[in-house]
């Protein structure tokens, strides 16, 4: 699923002349995500998921910039970012899996 997020986020930005931009489909589908995961586990804070959708989408789109200035070295440095996030949005949705079917953890 998070590779997915990643896709999604980058698929949605925009080359405009020198910068980026992120379309209303973005936003939209940011918002569409975090309803979903705020309804499909009640262990998952609609508030914390909203603000780890955008840091994530924040983190991805100067990945992205980096990328497309070619400033490698920003490229790398905004791409560790976006690991150590992934990896802390990973463990708040498994921990949020294992609360809501402990019986499935032991």
């Amino acid at each position: 699923m998070i590779g997915c997020l990643y896709a999604f986020s980058l698929m949605f930005l925009i080359i405009s002349g020198c910068g980026i931009r992120t379309t209303p489909e973005l936003i939209s589908g940011d918002a569409n995500t975090v309803s979903f995961l705020a309804g499909a586990n009640p262990n998952w804070a609609m508030n914390d998921i909203k603000m780890m959708m955008h840091e994530h989408l924040a983190l991805t789109t100067d990945e992205a910039v980096a990328r497309i200035k070619k400033d490698y070295s920003g490229d790398i440095s905004a791409y560790d970012k976006v690991h150590d996030e992934i990896l802390k949005m990973a463990d708040m949705l498994s921990s949020g899996i294992v609360v809501q079917f402990p019986d499935k953890f032991k």
